[in-house]
């Protein structure tokens, strides 16, 4: 039974502030978006216990959330890593269960969860039967976006409408450590992050070799960032080959509170579909998206969507002869060369709006609509 939510009893000021376990387990940058609902929460109430489940990776960037308790999750232990967290929180009992996650291994985790109220998705974003987990829903989210389906949760609780904002607090020692491998990098620079964990998602090094011989010819220092993943690793060192110049790649040299730190100082990020584009929103970076696959609209970085170079409406209506207002909201172009289709020409045409941002952002919040 889809029912609404009732504040009634749970106010700022009230001594029967909510417990509530947020579950999402994955990736860095869906986990970054969801967190924007975490301010929102607060403003409702302030003195909240929020419990927040996710993967190992994803926990070193809500550490960077005061008063976030956290449990780990192991995808990889199989049925064991469920009995594990249950184990942990056998003695908890929760008010809200927001189930942000719309698997079905998500939804079997939260079978072990006690909560009076189970809160999903509303049934057009609940995929993999979702709905059968849980005995509220959201309503329709208003956007497109990805954030959208986040910022649903905190209207169905009834928080205060906001500008969506992130809560991330850097440690000064990641701040520190930044500066460190920034310290022979002169200011402004752009930060490149080439890689995506999934290869169909990355664009080519040749054309980011192009790239970076266009943008030194204009004076700007590169750095290139990412994660560990040898698949990264890999394409950044076939850039840095392909280059007649040093550039700085701290590709896999950074903790993700340091990355974060890192993307804080960039002027703008070029990246395809990754983790970091979604870090550097949440610090006011400019990014220049790269997108193929995926419709920007919907998993381009929040509040810079209009930078984004993308092929995705395109191929799509050519892979399926149908508009793309026609389509699923998760519609996907499964051609593993259409990254290529992207040109070093169009990211260099983005540069002037991506500064312009940059400059008309800096100490404020994205462009993004209130909630």
């Amino acid at each position: 039974m889809h029912c609404r939510f009732s504040t009634t009893n749970m106010h700022p000021n009230s001594q029967t502030a909510p417990n509530i376990c947020i579950i999402r387990l994955s990736a860095i940058g869906d986990v970054c978006n969801a967190a924007t609902i975490i301010n929102r929460i607060r403003m409702q109430w302030y003195d909240a216990t929020i419990t927040w489940i996710c993967g190992a990776p994803e926990k070193a960037l809500l550490e960077m959330i005061p008063n976030l308790n956290l449990i780990v999750y192991d995808k990889k232990a199989g049925f064991k890593g469920n009995l594990k967290v249950w184990k942990q929180l056998k003695d908890q009992h929760f008010d809200l269960l927001l189930h942000l996650q719309a698997s079905l291994r998500a939804s079997i985790l939260t079978l072990g969860i006690k909560a009076k109220r189970r809160i999903g998705y509303h049934r057009s974003r609940a995929y993999e039967m979702q709905w059968l987990f849980t005995k509220e829903r959201t309503e329709a989210p208003k956007g497109w976006h990805v954030v959208d389906n986040y910022q649903a949760f905190a209207d169905y609780l009834g928080c205060p409408a906001s500008p969506i904002s992130w809560p991330f607090e850097l440690p000064e020692v990641a701040k520190a450590n930044a500066n460190e491998h920034l310290k022979n990098v002169p200011r402004p620079f752009i930060a490149i992050c080439p890689g995506a964990s999934k290869a169909y998602k990355n664009w080519h090094s040749e054309g980011y070799v192009t790239l970076i011989n266009a943008l030194a010819k204009q004076n700007w220092p590169i750095v290139l960032v990412g994660g560990p993943a040898e698949i990264e690793r890999k394409l950044a060192k076939s850039i840095e080959d392909g280059l007649d110049f040093r550039i700085t790649n701290l590709v896999g040299r950074t903790s993700i509170a340091e990355l974060v730190a890192v993307l804080k100082q960039a002027q703008l990020l070029i990246t395809p579909d990754t983790g970091p584009a979604h870090l550097a929103a949440s610090q006011h970076t400019p990014v220049i998206g790269l997108y193929a696959h995926h419709n920007p609209e919907r998993v381009g970085p929040y509040g810079y969507i209009d930078l984004a170079v993308s092929h995705w409406q395109q191929l799509i209506e050519q892979q399926t002869g149908k508009s793309a207002s026609q389509l699923p909201w998760r519609s996907r172009v499964k051609d593993a060369k259409a990254m290529d289709s992207i040109s070093a020409d169009e990211i260099l045409a983005k540069i002037p709006q991506a500064l312009e941002a940059a400059r008309t952002t800096d100490g404020s919040e994205p462009p993004n609509q209130s909630y």
